[in-house]
């Protein structure tokens, strides 16, 4: 059994083991909308010096937010937060400059708005809502951006590396992503790419066709297994492995419509050979008459990897040109994490647009014995649980990444909130007039979940923070991560 077959199976046993999790409801209605999990701050490098004498995490809930935003306008009015405060020292000799890293991730699933005018749905911009402050004082800061895949949590392995300041010079995700999702796959050295990496671009016109009797008929190309080239087809619609070997891909397109096909520009031995079918199977016997037209320059035409990547960022794109381009790169090794040839760019890996991770890089410098105060403040989008009665809204907060600073101090929790506290994975909290609080000498083991409710809900599932964002989840829906994270970089100043 090749490679590529052994992860589409081990993918396969993920994906139905993340099915039979979950509930099975006769009543269709949705009933769970997926919100964000915040983290706490970890330290990059394990020589850093820099310490965590004592943190404060206020939970500020007085409401809960809806399920649905009809605007942007009302979403940002919502105003459950969670400031997490961190008293830092520098014990060393020595001046220590930090390069903290503070992603907060996409918006919730319900923190989405149709917009009229370009008739789509639109995350709300909510970046004004995330405050970072230093000893009191604004922090000036600069908002970049990576790849974060829908059902994903949060995991400094792979996410950290993604925030890079120049251009990724070569594919390293085939053993992250096999490694993440425990995948036991033999892999190959990575393909090297480079943003001046060229490739062909084809271009066929498609003729007239039977719609009537075929609406279905799908244009289909069948790729050796020996192709060892990079397949970029941006209106690919399905693929399937062939008994001996090859690959076969489908794109539904219309009469009239152009064919774009970009394949390394080395690979000039094979010649694209499109074949019409029936139907979007793509099956052999199902071959129809039919032959495309190559439009002029079709092969001719060179397209480096960098302008590919950048094909579809808007001019006035929030995302900077460099973290745009290793998004597309980092999105391109996810459709193929086996890294086998050829390899087939899904060409939802040229819009990365929807499954971004924010992030605000800073400075913080210390001197010999100096001490900082630095507070993060960032909305909390809990997951909410309409199934049961009163509905239900479970809040997270990882508090493990924190075991890499040199040492942390005690923890101090408070949940200003009028709601009951209806599940906690820590300790007993303790009752206070202005909701609860909780308190750890240390770091503890695990991380922070509980549950608020109107009432006592009935019919309530509790889940682990790690379970409510597992990556089995990947293909059951989009799954909205927030993380409240600095990581730190440590440079020493004479």
């Amino acid at each position: 059994m090749n490679r590529k077959r052994i992860f589409a199976l081990s993918l396969c046993t993920l994906c139905l083991v993340g099915l039979m999790a979950l509930p099975v409801r006769a009543n269709s209605a949705q009933r769970y909308w997926q919100g964000v999990l915040p983290t706490g701050s970890l330290v990059q490098q394990e020589d850093c010096p820099l310490v965590v004498e004592q943190e404060t995490l206020l939970f500020s809930l007085p409401e809960f937010p809806k399920n649905h935003y009809d605007s942007s306008d009302e979403l940002l009015g919502y105003t459950g937060q969670v400031t997490a405060e961190y008293q830092i020292l520098n014990p060393a000799d020595y001046t220590v400059t930090a390069q903290l890293l503070f992603p907060f991730g996409p918006v919730p699933s319900y923190g989405y708005v149709y917009d009229q005018e370009t008739m789509t749905t639109q995350p709300v911009p909510d970046t004004d809502k995330f405050d970072l402050l230093l000893d009191g004082q604004p922090i000036r800061k600069t908002l970049r951006h990576s790849l974060f895949l829908p059902g994903d949590t949060f995991d400094v392995r792979r996410d950290l590396p993604r925030i890079r300041d120049g251009y990724a010079e070569t594919w390293d995700l085939p053993a992250q992503v096999a490694s993440y999702y425990g995948l036991d796959v033999q892999l190959p050295e990575p393909m090297a790419v480079s943003p001046i990496t060229l490739l062909s671009e084809y271009r066929w016109r498609v003729p007239d066709m039977d719609q009537q009797n075929h609406p279905a008929a799908t244009w289909g190309l069948t790729l050796p297994p020996e192709l060892q080239s990079m397949v970029i087809l941006p209106q690919l619609s399905g693929s399937h492995l062939l008994p001996d070997g090859s690959l076969r891909l489908g794109c539904d397109v219309r009469p009239g419509e152009e064919l774009v096909l970009y394949l390394l520009e080395t690979q000039t031995s094979y010649q694209p050979q499109w074949q019409l079918y029936a139907d979007g199977g793509c099956a052999d016997g199902e071959e129809l008459p039919a032959q495309l037209e190559a439009l002029p320059m079709s092969g001719c035409t060179l397209r480096s990897i960098e302008e590919l990547a950048l094909m579809h960022r808007p001019p006035d794109s929030p995302v900077s040109t460099v973290d745009w381009y290793n998004a597309v790169i980092d999105a391109m090794y996810y459709g193929n994490p086996t890294g086998t040839m050829p390899m087939v760019v899904r060409p939802e890996a040229l819009h990365p647009e929807q499954n971004l991770m924010r992030w605000y890089a800073y400075e913080l410098t210390l001197g010999p014995g100096q001490r900082a105060v630095n507070r993060v403040t960032a909305p909390m989008y809990p997951n909410i649980d309409l199934g049961c009665d009163p509905a239900a809204y479970d809040y997270a907060y990882l508090l493990s990444p924190a075991s890499t600073w040199a040492s942390f101090g005690p923890i101090h929790v408070e949940i200003h909130t009028p709601y009951n506290l209806v599940s906690k994975n820590h300790r007993d909290f303790t009752p206070q007039d202005y909701g609860y609080s909780l308190d750890y000498p240390g770091l503890p083991e695990g991380e922070l979940h509980f549950g608020l409710s109107t009432g006592e809900p009935q019919d309530y599932q509790i889940h682990s923070p790690r379970e409510q964002h597992r990556p089995t989840a990947l293909m059951l829906g989009a799954a909205a991560i927030l993380v409240t994270l600095g990581v730190i970089r440590c440079k020493r100043k004479s």
